[in-house]
């Protein structure tokens, strides 16, 4: 039964989930917006399967809605919505994943370290913008080329990885190589105190990379003679001298 609202001569329409408002029949020709309009042919825009083929390229390759909306030249919406009916999401790829996944994969307890590495440029990621915040995603490829640079290997443990063939790849890509030494690692093979180490550094004596601490190669240390055990001309203890020139003292083997 409909129910007839006399100041606005709307009518109620029950309905299962409730009441629809809707305008009586004698009214709605006196409201344009009510009146369907026809589609203008020359103006609409189809989807073909080579727009969808490279939509579905782009979201594999890590860029956002925004972004696959400028290259196909639709709304950002019409992409959303297409995205959608075919499933291919943009947080759903498999090939991408978001900083908080590559947390999770590479036994992080939390995505800020992640987030430390994108923004000094370590691991290559693209912004998304989802709900107004910022999301990161990382492709596969960009992920692995980041764990096989020897550079970045203090920064994450091989034994902390989930995925058990990702974790045996990485152990067998560093094995024989050289690793990264902590301050106490390299103060107990010379017999000396952390500060030592860190006095080292400081001074430029000691090549090492920071990474919340310091961490020294162990290449970087395999033939270094360690300043207590230099001459004040820089010559190793027990090695000979040669005197060259005014000023230059190189050493000479005995």
């Amino acid at each position: 039964m409909k129910h007839v609202d006399q100041k606005t001569q709307f009518a109620w329409k029950p309905a299962s989930f409730g009441r629809i408002r809707k305008v009586p029949p004698f009214e709605g020709a006196n409201w344009p917006a009510y009146q369907r309009r026809a589609i203008k042919t020359n103006l609409r825009c189809d989807w073909t399967y080579e727009d969808v083929d490279r939509l579905v390229s782009l979201l594999d390759a890590g860029f956002d809605y925004t972004y696959c909306a400028r290259q196909l030249r639709r709304s950002r919406t019409a992409i959303v919505v297409k995205a959608k009916r075919i499933r291919c999401r943009m947080l759903r790829r498999p090939t991408v994943l978001t900083a908080r996944e590559v947390a999770d994969l590479l036994g992080k307890k939390c995505s800020k370290s992640v987030t430390w590495w994108i923004g000094a440029g370590w691991l290559k990621a693209r912004a998304a913008m989802m709900n107004g915040r910022k999301i990161w995603r990382v492709c596969w490829d960009d992920l692995m080329d980041f764990l096989r640079e020897e550079r970045y290997w203090m920064a994450w443990d091989v034994a902390r990885i989930t995925d058990a063939d990702l974790r045996t790849d990485m152990f067998a890509l560093r094995a024989g190589r050289p690793r990264w030494l902590t301050i106490g690692e390299v103060a107990r093979r010379f017999c000396v105190l952390s500060n030592t180490v860190g006095q080292w550094i400081y001074k430029g004596f000691l090549p090492a990379v920071r990474y919340g601490n310091w961490y020294i190669r162990e290449d970087e240390i395999a033939d270094w003679v360690a300043p207590c055990e230099r001459s004040k001309a820089g010559i190793p203890l027990g090695m000979g001298r040669v005197v060259v020139g005014a000023h230059a003292i190189v050493a000479r083997p005995l």
